[in-house]
Parts: C-alpha cells; structure tokens; sequence
C-alpha cells in the first residue's frame, strides 16, 4: 500500500461493501486507475484502513482533523492532492 486512499466524495462503508465483493474474486494482481501497480495484500489493507477509519469516527463523532488516524496507519504517507 502505498498510502492513504482519497476519498473526497466516496462513501466508505460502501468502499468496504465493494472491497469485500473484490476480495471474493480470484486474481493476485490489481492495476488500479492512479499509483503502482498493486497485489490482493493491498486490496486487503485497503479495505481494513478504511473499515477501520469508519469505526474510529463512528466511536468519535468528533474526528475533524485529517491528521487524526488510527495508529496502525499514522506512518502511511499522505499524497499532495489530499491538500489541494
């Protein structure tokens, strides 16, 4: 995984609902629209961060702060277009 996925306009329980269904295929390398070229590992991480990010804000409503995730993902970079 290169780092946090941006999802200005997605909805994340439906991103974790699609990941999911991806998940139940049989494949072992993915090509996504931006960044490299990735493996079912980081489809795997992917749907975990955002499955986990969707349980850290519903337990604190309160989490407005883009810098606030959970700590398992605070090392994971942040791509420049997230602050446009």
């Amino acid at each position: 995984m290169e780092g946090h996925p941006a999802m200005r306009d997605g909805n994340p329980e439906q991103w974790v609902a699609i990941l999911d269904r991806i998940l139940e295929l049989d494949f072992e390398t993915v090509i996504a629209g931006h960044g490299p070229v990735g493996n079912r590992r980081d489809v795997e991480q992917t749907r975990q961060y955002i499955f986990d990010l969707v349980v850290t804000a519903r337990l604190n409503p309160v989490l407005a702060d883009i810098n606030r995730v959970p700590d398992l993902y605070r090392e994971w970079r942040i791509g420049k277009r997230l602050f446009r």
